[in-house]
């Protein structure tokens, strides 16, 4: 099967090699971290794929051009993947965008 443009087995053995330099280097091959991309509306199968390959992170990208609107999505995403905990930081952000743009309209009117 052909994800992105290296067949599985590919990916596979660059991370083998990779594991095997962190060890010959006196390092944790646990601590490695292996990033992906992927479609913010990809289903939770690519997602479980992803993890039986070793991946420990996807990276996605919300569509709307709106912000608050890719807000939604990213909330969307963190929901169903059961990341809501991490929702509570992505509110504060969003109020912290907020306030600084509202003292950013005030100042200069």
């Amino acid at each position: 099967m052909l994800i992105g443009m290296l067949m599985l087995a590919e990916r596979a053995a660059q991370l083998d090699l990779a594991r095997a330099t962190a060890v010959e280097a006196g390092r944790d091959p646990s601590a490695l971290e292996y990033t992906r991309w992927g479609s913010i509306e990809m289903p939770a199968e690519w997602v479980d794929g992803f993890a039986a390959q070793g991946v420990t992170r996807i990276v996605v990208g919300a569509m709307a051009a709106d912000r608050a609107e890719q807000f939604d999505e990213m909330s969307a995403f963190s929901e169903r993947f059961g990341l809501a905990a991490t929702l509570g930081w992505a509110r504060r952000q969003r109020r912290r965008q907020h306030w600084a743009l509202s003292a950013r309209f005030h100042q200069a009117t």
